[in-house]
């Protein structure tokens, strides 16, 4: 049927009435635009079509090259140059930007091929262009979507990965970066070895109800680094529905949750250590003997404790006493979750 149009549009003679209805109803239900050019006499003829997308006017413009390269946009001249391969015979296929007189501008893509006589010389070349301004704004919502989202994981420090509609691992590029695991060593359920042996029961489980239920898991466990360490995690994923009871893949995200998670092991009683006992009273300009006597301890306790390199045993004593005199007397302890506990007056 194109070819029909373009047939019509180009036959000086023979274009009848059903042919040039056919290429105005392309031209208007499909932003499309029909254009020849003889390559003897370099006369161009565009159709109503090409004259709206290029935003010209029919009454006034005169179809030529000058003015077609006069519209395109100044960074795609490049892009839209192709006449020296329709005059040698050839074909012309090219993406470029045109800018309309009221400023706007509009996405083309251009198709032009050789037509030629019976002694096979290139009599003329005709072509089609088309309006494609919606994909491209569609390619440019997805990829404004992508680095938004490559910022936001990068933000939280999250780890996507994805596993097929069956449950099987899919694409674990950045788990098996994560962990030191292989590809081959996390197919199956080779990815729970990832997970300290103490919390695998309870991966599986959240993993095999949510593939029965086709809904979110969600569980917390200790997953061992590609370092050997472990760390604890928030492994939380969803299933990506192709239909309404078809799940087309999975989509997971490991999030580093180990700082809040020590914390709330502890119940917020962080062991105090020898530096700070001796930064603390330090703080105060207190000598062991002020701060033995002041917490009704022994000196030689107060000296003991000072020394010991690293948290404090919980078992001893003396130190709930000295860190209640210690408060009483403003002195605030730090535990922050990164680098080393500290003292600061409250």
């Amino acid at each position: 049927m194109l070819a029909h149009a373009l047939d019509a549009l180009t036959d000086d003679t023979s274009a009848n009435f059903c042919s040039l209805e056919a290429v105005q109803f392309m031209e208007e239900k499909g932003d499309v635009g029909m254009w020849s050019w003889d390559l003897k006499n370099q006369k161009m003829e565009w159709s109503r079509g090409l004259f709206r997308l290029l935003g010209q006017d029919p009454a006034s413009a005169r179809p030529s090259r000058a003015l077609f390269e006069a519209v395109v946009h100044p960074e795609d001249q490049r892009d839209a140059a192709g006449i020296e391969l329709l005059m040698e015979g050839g074909s012309v296929e090219s993406e470029f930007r045109v800018v309309l007189a009221s400023g706007g501008v509009r996405w083309i893509r251009n198709r032009g091929e050789v037509l030629f006589d019976q002694t096979g010389a290139p009599i003329k070349a005709i072509g089609v262009m088309a309006d494609v301004s919606g994909l491209h704004h569609a390619l440019s919502r997805a990829e404004s979507f992508h680095k938004r989202y490559s910022n936001l994981i990068e933000a939280i420090q999250a780890v996507i990965w994805f596993v097929r509609a069956e449950g099987l691992p899919g694409d674990l590029q950045r788990w098996c970066k994560l962990t030191g695991q292989t590809a081959v060593e996390a197919d199956g359920n080779g990815w729970l070895n990832a997970i300290h042996a103490d919390d695998q029961d309870a991966a599986k489980r959240a993993w095999s109800a949510a593939l029965s239920k086709r809904g979110p898991c969600d569980f917390e466990c200790r997953l061992r680094l590609v370092s050997g360490a472990y760390r604890w995690c928030r492994l939380h994923a969803m299933p990506i529905f192709k239909s309404e009871h078809a799940v087309r893949e999975w989509m997971g995200v490991c999030i580093d949750i180990h700082p809040e998670k020590a914390a709330s092991l502890l119940d917020g009683k962080f062991p105090l250590t020898g530096a700070q006992l001796r930064a603390a009273r330090g703080i105060l300009n207190w000598s062991v003997r002020d701060l033995a006597e002041t917490a009704e301890v022994s000196a030689s306790c107060v000296r003991r404790l000072e020394e010991t390199d690293g948290p404090l045993m919980a078992s001893e004593r003396a130190i709930e006493p000295l860190r209640n005199t210690l408060d009483r007397a403003g002195i605030e302890f730090l535990f922050p979750f990164v680098g080393k506990p500290g003292v600061r007056p409250r």
